[in-house]
């Protein structure tokens, strides 16, 4: 079996290696950049294809020999940056990705002088529509992505949930389609969790911060026992050297130093000679023709964009407020007879005229569906903000012996229910779910969700730790029951709606779009939908980002479970 040496100790299997999952973690200058370009060699000398996300503007550099001078590797097309073969924008991100799928080429993308925004728009464009042909378009390829951290942060704020969306959804799953990927980064504490522990192969070279340390040492934890006494030695590992783990596939756990590399090393400090080197051309023989796609992408863009499109009408607007207010003729007999007629527009102005009313419809279709769902957006949040003003309802007098009642919201009746000086109302909340159940064990989250909490909320474990305390309910996390104390302590009770009610309740308090989202999973539970079936059956646009927040809120709750391409709504429902 050909194998590929990224280590004298560390061998690759060629044909599972290019789809494999690696992570090359370190601080700057430790290595880890160099050993990912060694490994892009490895598959480029293999014939497989690679595409490098590179923020740091360093992979132009396999087009280098070793030397700085010789040829590398010709076949590497360079886009953006210092040493582009052609310009890369910010626009052209599912152009770029459709030229990787449609032409199988190896490509460097370098996004290093784009401003933050810029970059996140490129790579979100890329991402999408690279994994969205990847599916048709079925062949092994690797995706080398610098700073991984920023593309996939632990931290998710406005805008980047999109694109940290389709990365994910990549690390996870884009193995069955031919997708191997390597996450590059010295801050791996920063990057998602559930995609870092996706990692097969982890590559730790020196490192000496304390929160880096613990996030590799989370890592090994999980995968491998072998972490524990080999993570003593991070601090101490030369340039280059790396402990390595790999519990699954290639079954080891050691330390190494990765093997020389090929073509020229662009990841060292820059020296003055260094700055005056310059990859090889390519032949132009196509690159003309990918500069004039990008261009129409770019004309495209601005074509699209709301605020171009304003300002070509406020110059119409001043042209047309001009002709109004201007002076006519004094001597009509003078001027009638000299009358010559000539168009007022050119064929090209009318034209371009033309285009640009049928922009300007397209774009008020556009503002009119935004405006209907900030509506709904707006409409939700009152609605929210309503629910936590509620005031206390009147309760009436109880009897001595309680008399089953039900009511239509469990959040209304068991979190406004009034203290009776021994506990709080979200302790009287739980226990009148355990009450209802009678002596049934129930789960931690079934509790969450019949007392209309949250089950992410840390208030749910507080309080069930306080009601142990108390004695008022016993079992553990997946079998609690209240306790006769705590039945003393409840008094008189309200029945809790279960079943359909439970389910009513809570499509009616979810919200408008949330709710037409749960109440189309649960007529279906327990089949399972993906999400662009989900809003198409909900009444909502597959590409709008209302779904993918509705979908986030009722994960937050757990009125629902899975992931993109497989939701179904909670099992707690229906219990």
């Amino acid at each position: 079996m050909t194998t590929l040496k990224l280590a004298d100790n560390l061998r690759l299997p060629a044909d599972e290696a290019v789809t494999q999952k690696y992570g090359f973690i370190g601080r700057s200058g430790s290595g880890k950049s160099y050993a990912a370009m060694r490994l892009a060699e490895l598959f480029l000398n293999a014939g497989a294809q690679i595409i490098a996300l590179d923020w740091v503007g360093i992979w132009w550099s396999l087009r280098l020999a070793g030397n700085g001078k010789d040829v590398g590797f010709p076949n590497v097309y360079i886009f953006g940056g210092e040493h582009a073969d052609v310009d890369l924008r910010p626009e052209s991100g599912a152009l770029m990705a459709d030229l990787v799928v449609d032409r199988h080429i190896s490509v460097v993308l370098d996004v290093m002088h784009f401003r933050k925004a810029d970059r996140t728009r490129f790579a979100t464009a890329f991402a999408e529509q690279f994994f969205h042909r990847k599916k048709t378009a079925r062949s092994a390829c690797h995706l080398f992505i610098e700073e991984a951290q920023a593309y996939l942060p632990q931290m998710v704020r406005g805008e980047e949930a999109r694109m940290v969306g389709v990365f994910e959804d990549i690390g996870k799953v884009g193995r069955n389609y031919g997708i191997g990927n390597s996450l590059i980064s010295q801050r791996p504490q920063a990057i998602n969790k559930d995609v870092l522990n996706q990692v097969e192969v982890l590559l730790a070279f020196q490192t000496n911060g304390p929160q880096e340390r613990k996030a590799i040492a989370g890592w090994t934890a999980e995968n491998t026992t072998a972490g524990a006494a080999m993570m003593q030695e991070l601090p101490k590992l030369r340039v280059g050297d790396a402990l390595v783990w790999s519990p699954q596939w290639l079954r080891i756990a050691e330390q190494l130093h990765i093997s020389k590399r090929e073509t020229y090393d662009a990841s060292s400090t820059p020296t003055g000679a260094a700055k005056a080197i310059k990859p090889k051309t390519l032949a132009k023989a196509d690159l003309e023709q990918l500069g004039e796609q990008i261009a129409a992408t770019i004309e495209k863009a601005k074509q699209d964009d709301p605020k171009e499109l304003r300002k070509q009408i406020a110059e119409l607007q001043k042209q047309v407020k001009a002709a109004a207010t201007a002076k006519p003729a004094e001597k009509y007999s003078e001027i009638i007879p000299k009358v010559v007629e000539k168009p007022v527009l050119k064929d090209g102005q009318i034209a371009r005229l033309e285009a640009l009313e049928h922009r300007v419809g397209e774009l008020s279709t556009k503002l009119f569906d935004l405006t209907g769902q900030l509506q709904e957006t707006w409409k939700d949040i009152k609605a929210a903000v309503a629910l936590t003003r509620q005031p206390p309802p009147v309760v009436r007098p109880q009897n001595a012996t309680p008399k089953p009642h039900v009511v239509a919201s469990p959040r209304r009746n068991a979190l406004s229910a009034p203290s009776d000086g021994t506990m709080g109302r979200v302790h009287r909340a739980f226990l009148t779910v355990l009450a209802n159940r009678q002596g049934k064990p129930t789960r931690r989250n079934q509790l969450a969700v019949f007392s209309g909490y949250s089950a992410k909320s840390r208030h749910v474990d507080n309080t069930i730790s306080n009601l142990r305390t108390l004695g008022f309910v016993s079992g553990g996390s997946d079998a609690l029951v209240i306790t006769d104390a705590g039945l003393s302590a409840l008094g008189p009770w309200d029945e809790l709606p279960t079943g359909q009610a439970l389910i009513d309740y809570w499509i009616r308090e979810a919200g408008a779009a949330p709710g037409a989202m749960l109440k189309v999973l649960v007529d279906v539970h327990p089949n399972t939908l993906s999400r662009d079936e989900v809003a198409e059956r909900s009444g909502y646009s597959a590409t709008s980002r209302h779904v993918d927040n509705s979908l986030s809120y009722l994960r937050t709750l757990e009125l629902i479970e899975g992931d993109r391409y497989a939701l179904k709504a909670s099992d707690e429902l229906f219990s």
